[in-house]
């Protein structure tokens, strides 16, 4: 619960923070050199294209080294389901039993607990 916390709170500061950034980019920008400088096209000049194509060129790569990621993800955890964990693992029971430590303080107790516990299981019609 904690990760899934952390998670979303470290996604809403990355979110904040990119959205911040080309806000405080554009306060220091003065509207008429950008108009000056697009000239009739709106494009802007040298420095915002070189800009965007770097953006680009990092996304880009950003997205295949993800999705080269996944892939290999994915074919490691179909190699991890196809071992064989060495046990048949058909019709087997388990269970998590948590105990009062005011009841079952001492060793003593829970060997009693869990020996009556799988005698009882034992006992039980298949």
């Amino acid at each position: 619960m904690v990760a899934v916390l952390f998670t979303i709170g470290l996604a809403a500061l990355l979110g904040i923070a990119v959205g911040v950034f080309p806000l405080l980019n554009l306060l220091h920008v003065s509207l008429s050199s950008v108009m000056h400088e697009g000239g009739r096209t709106g494009t802007g000049g040298r420095g915002p294209r070189v800009a965007q194509r770097a953006l680009v060129v990092t996304q880009v790569a950003v997205a295949f080294v993800l999705l080269l990621g996944a892939g290999l993800l994915t074919a490691s955890f179909q190699r991890i389901l196809s071992v064989d964990p060495g046990f048949d693992a058909h019709e087997v029971l388990t269970a998590s039993v948590s105990l009062p430590g005011a009841r079952y303080g001492g060793d003593n107790e829970l060997r009693s607990f869990a020996s009556e516990t799988l005698r009882r299981v034992r006992a039980l019609p298949e």
